[in-house]
């Protein structure tokens, strides 16, 4: 701080008065707001009115500045840095690709399984007993003779997105019954093995086991249908018989990786010539008291047949008919 008195005092310039020194009486007094000390050199006003000039700042020389703006600066660039430096490393990039690659995988995933196609989807769409087959079997000498069966058609769809492959028909059969003969003619006695598909085993006109099976390969190809067409029936029976036999059973397709496909039971009689001999008996205008009795027997038979739920041929439709009216 220096002196600054009033121009009216008689003082040399830059003289301070001693302590405690007052100025005499007769000096005129300082103009209003006269500030006898002044600071040496102008200082800036403080940021706090309340404060003195300069009071709670801190004064650096240019070399501490510089000093403390560096590490100032280094400060507050240092958590980015090292962000950036740690993103950059070839391992955390190559996590986060990783990790994209991985929920892409993922996400396509999920939404290939919400709408892809089952693999196999088999069906049976419709099944049918209304037509005839010629089947070849063999007489005791060796001879062949044809046999007019009725076949079992199956019409199979695959909705599935790949090939079903059926590996295995089963057959269960539930009711057989060798029917009398109206035309009352003497039996044949020559046999004849037939080449059915499905052959149930014989002991003489009954079987001897009810579960059937026979391995197969058929292919449906995805989302397309294809017709099956097999025949069942006993594997011996009379050659030239004119008394058929009629049969019901439940049949079950087996069809990649052991998946069980249920088909409905199916009734037939074993041969159609057979049954066009009965009608054809018993279809006159008058029948004998013997012939009504024979057809009232053998309706008997297939009423019970006919209690169990199951596709019926033509033919045998045809021969309960016949039987129905030489029974009234």
């Amino acid at each position: 701080m220096r002196f600054n008195p009033p121009p009216s005092w008689p003082v040399e310039p830059d003289w301070a008065p001693p302590t405690g020194w007052q100025p005499p009486q007769d000096w005129e007094q300082p103009p209003y707001g006269w500030q006898l000390w002044v600071p040496d050199a102008p200082q800036a006003e403080s940021p706090n009115p309340s404060l003195p000039p300069g009071a709670g700042i801190e004064v650096l020389d240019e070399d501490d500045a510089e000093v403390e703006t560096d590490d100032r600066s280094r400060s507050q660039e240092r958590p980015q840095s090292l962000f950036s430096r740690a993103t950059q490393n070839p391992i955390w990039t190559t996590l986060g690709a990783l990790v994209g690659i991985i929920g892409l995988v993922l996400s396509s995933v999920q939404v290939y399984q919400a709408i892809r196609t089952p693999p196999v989807d088999l069906e049976i769409v419709a099944l049918s007993l209304d037509s005839q087959q010629s089947v070849q079997g063999t007489l005791p000498g060796g001879n062949s003779q044809s046999v007019e069966v009725t076949p079992i058609d199956i019409t199979l769809q695959n909705k599935g997105g790949e090939p079903s492959l059926i590996t295995k028909i089963e057959a269960e059969v539930v009711y057989f019954q060798q029917l009398q003969d109206c035309t009352f003619s003497a039996p044949s006695r020559e046999s004849i093995t037939t080449k059915y598909d499905l052959k149930i085993p014989m002991d003489g006109v009954k079987p001897t086991t009810t579960d059937i099976a026979r391995e197969i390969r058929f292919e449906v190809k995805a989302g397309v249908a294809d017709r099956m067409v097999l025949t069942l029936g006993p594997q011996t029976q009379q050659a030239f018989a004119t008394a058929p036999m009629v049969m019901t059973a439940k049949l079950t397709m087996i069809h990649d990786d052991n998946q069980v496909l249920e088909v409905r039971g199916v009734s037939l009689v074993t041969t159609v010539g057979a049954a066009n001999a009965q009608i054809e008996a018993v279809g006159v205008d008058d029948p004998s008291p013997q012939t009504r009795a024979c057809a009232q027997a053998n309706l008997e038979h297939l009423n019970t047949m006919y209690a169990i739920q199951a596709n019926r041929s033509r033919a045998l439709d045809s021969l309960r008919s016949a039987y129905q009216r030489a029974s009234a």
